[in-house]
């Protein structure tokens, strides 16, 4: 029996579990990879915000099941994706912005075009309607800085692509995320004494989200940039890095409201000097890179300490995942009793529209361990609808939550692997 059908034998219960956990789930997230294309090597993918909300997802699932397991595999998977993206940021590519500027970062068109205007390649205005968000370099950036201190950290022997070590790899990833992130110092802003945000750029009046000029930008759109800087924090030494990742923690952290049994709720998008949430506060989706962001300030000493991380667990396990569950059927005919999700952080009347997003909330589970299977068996039912050709999420935020599934699982001694 080849491997992939065996895995879908054990998810549907036609055959007896395999011997150990962790080896099923290796299993399992090795079936899945060929099923989520690469899309890195396309030059124009970030016109379309692909590396930013694909890519991104693709590439950190390589670098935590290389966190995961110390396979090699991982680590040249990841770096075949980072090499072309790298070969395609703005100024490797020979593109400019709406400023005429060729920058180290990766432009989006769409996002600014009028509406009912179609984005095509070939379009002659592109350049027109072009921007490098803060936010696309966070989510770029990121997994290639965890790479980077990953392979710090290992040393692993031997070349990656190019004939260059792995080490020679990491050096030149932390000098290209250098400039991507020197790039955007014109969007930062200090605020008060000890707070900060990215805000947008001047945006001219054509561009469709026009009325966003020169605003700060919503939480997770300078939390993205913020985990990225808090690694390079670690791997450089630079205080710079600190300082802005501190800055940002200090106005999240205000901003964030504790319910009367302990969970943390916040909003999207939060005016500075105000720190009111309103109603059920941010989707699950976009409060995933928030989580993302806090979970590696707390790593780094900045700002957050294990109370805060233990009150967005608890989000996780008592608000995000319901006690009500519903009955979800695959494409094999399997019927899956699955947890409502909530759509929101403070919860809410709106169940299941984000539940793919919850796999990427599996970095609290050292906080929250009773939340791990609960999570795994929507990743399971999302897998089992791949596996069997007609999946009900086929996002690479499936596929990255299962590597967290692995590097994260609970374990009796700590808790958190």
């Amino acid at each position: 029996m080849k491997p992939e059908v065996a895995v879908v034998a054990v998810l549907l219960g036609w055959l007896p579990a395999m011997p150990s956990a962790d080896e099923s789930r290796l299993a399992l997230y090795e079936s899945l990879y060929p099923h989520f294309p690469d899309e890195s090597g396309n030059a124009e993918a970030n016109e379309r915000a692909r590396y930013a909300w694909v890519v991104s997802y693709h590439a950190l699932a390589d670098v935590r099941m290389y966190q995961a397991t110390g396979d090699r595999r991982h680590l040249d998977r990841a770096l075949g994706k980072f090499v072309n993206i790298l070969a395609h940021r703005d100024d490797r590519r020979g593109v400019k912005d709406f400023q005429g500027r060729s920058r180290p970062v990766w432009r989006n068109i769409h996002y600014q075009l009028p509406e009912k205007v179609e984005y095509k390649l070939s379009r002659p205005d592109n350049d027109r309607y072009a921007y490098g968000y803060a936010v696309h370099s966070g989510m770029i950036l990121y997994p290639m800085v965890t790479l980077a201190e990953e392979i710090v950290r290992r040393r692993p022997p031997g070349n990656g692509p190019r004939g260059l070590t792995y080490r020679q790899w990491a050096d030149e990833i932390v000098a290209r995320s250098r400039e991507t992130v020197a790039a955007h110092e014109e969007e930062w802003s200090d605020y008060g004494a000890d707070e900060g945000f990215y805000r947008f750029a001047d945006f001219p009046p054509y561009f469709a989200n026009y009325r966003n000029r020169n605003r700060d930008v919503p939480f997770n759109q300078s939390h993205t940039l913020g985990s990225a800087m808090v690694v390079l924090y670690r791997l450089t030494g630079d205080n710079a890095y600190r300082d802005k990742a501190s800055r940002l923690a200090v106005r999240f952290k205000r901003s964030i409201a504790v319910s009367s049994d302990g969970a943390s709720k916040w909003n999207y998008w939060q005016p500075p000097g105000t720190y009111s949430v309103k109603d059920a506060g941010e989707d699950i989706s976009h409060a995933s890179l928030n989580v993302n962001f806090a979970y590696e300030a707390f790593r780094a000493g900045l700002v957050f300490d294990e109370r805060d991380l233990r009150s967005m667990a608890r989000t996780l396990a008592r608000v995000l995942l319901r006690e009500t569950q519903r009955e979800a059927v695959d494409h094999c005919g399997k019927r899956w009793l699955v947890p409502d999700v909530s759509d929101a952080v403070g919860g809410g009347a709106r169940v299941n529209r984000y539940w793919a997003a919850a796999g990427r909330w599996l970095e609290l589970t050292g906080f929250a361990p009773e939340a791990w299977p609960a999570v795994c068996r929507l990743l399971d039912y999302a897998a089992a609808a791949i596996l069997c050709g007609k999946p009900a999420d086929r996002s690479t935020s499936i596929l990255l939550g299962h590597a967290l599934a692995i590097l994260h699982k609970p374990t009796p001694q700590t808790g958190q692997r």
